[in-house]
């Protein structure tokens, strides 16, 4: 039997890293690119580094949404789990499917970048 307080600390753990990776790539798309331009310009701590990886944005962007996805699918892999373990394979299903589908789009897509998006 699978501890369910240590699946649930994993599952928590997992939604906080699918929505830092969510708001990392909203705020790599959304950075302006004069504002990063100054910010290099007058030696800002990070503001290099930060160039950098916008200059292979394409590379960085498709990193991020490759873990993003992994980290996803170990969400629900992890959730049917706890689901099925909670209230059989009837209903477990249904139930992860249904919470995994609020949990990522509410939790760990929308609020992560609408949150990047504005700082």
């Amino acid at each position: 039997m699978n501890s369910p307080l240590i699946l649930t600390l994993l599952l928590v753990s997992l939604i906080l890293l699918s929505a830092v990776f969510s708001a990392t790539e909203t705020a790599f798309i959304s950075l302006s690119r004069i504002r990063l331009r100054h910010l290099r310009e007058d030696k800002v701590r990070g503001a290099e580094h930060v160039f950098r990886l916008v200059s292979k944005i394409d590379s960085l962007l498709a990193t991020i949404l490759f873990c993003n996805n992994m980290v996803n699918t170990a969400i629900a892999a992890i959730a049917a789990v706890v689901w099925v373990d909670f209230i059989g394979p009837e209903w477990g299903v249904l139930a992860s499917t249904v919470s995994v589908t609020l949990v990522l789009l509410i939790l760990c897509e929308t609020t992560p970048k609408i949150y990047a998006t504005r700082n």
